[in-house]
């Protein structure tokens, strides 16, 4: 949607993707130097984790392909931290509908979070995650009916019927020939564990 607006107002030219990933890029090294500064007192460690995330991730590669993996890491980012440190429910119903706007998957985030929260306590903050996470999934799956489409959107079924079907040792081996994704999923991992893992 915001690459719809802003090609709107610019015309659709090559660069809006980059310019937009440089955005996101900047405002996760941003949030991330932010949540580091909290739970990490030692600078040699925050150091170490913000070239993980740069050289791991990959960050630049994932800049420069246009697409949402950056803007979608920093709001799992954010949502995670905001589920366990903020005392308001409320912020976590946009973060949780933005997140899951860009990829579906969050979905699986929410449902580790909401274990996390319901642990805590948290239970207005699990509602919340779970309501924004829906919200757009139902939305876009009801938009895709009334376009004479499935529910859901055709690159979640084509991940579905790849790894459909398959024995677990089929799905364990469809992971490892799709591992070009594993930084992502490997700095989301280690984000949300450094922050569930953090004194509270």
């Amino acid at each position: 949607l915001a690459l719809a607006g802003l090609a709107a107002l610019f015309g659709p030219t090559e660069w809006l993707p980059l310019a937009l990933n440089i955005l996101a890029a900047l405002a996760l090294l941003l949030a991330l130097d932010r949540i580091l500064r909290a739970l990490l007192p030692d600078c040699r460690a925050q150091l170490a984790v913000i070239i993980a995330v740069v050289f791991v991730m990959p960050l630049v590669p994932l800049v420069m392909t246009g697409m949402e993996h950056v803007a979608h890491t920093l709001f799992v980012l954010l949502l995670c931290w905001v589920a366990l440190r903020a005392r308001s429910p409320w912020p976590l119903l946009p973060l949780a509908a933005l997140a899951t706007g860009l990829r579906f998957e969050t979905g699986f985030v929410i449902a580790g979070l909401t274990l996390v929260l319901l642990y805590d306590r948290k239970w207005l903050h699990a509602l919340f995650a779970i309501v924004g996470g829906l919200l757009v999934i139902a939305a876009v799956g009801l938009l895709q009916i009334f376009l004479g489409e499935s529910f859901f959107p055709n690159s979640i079924l084509a991940k579905t019927i790849q790894a459909s079907g398959a024995s677990i040792l089929g799905k364990i081996n469809y992971m490892a020939n799709n591992f070009h994704q594993a930084p992502l999923l490997l700095t989301l991992a280690t984000v949300a564990a450094i922050i569930a893992l953090a004194p509270r």
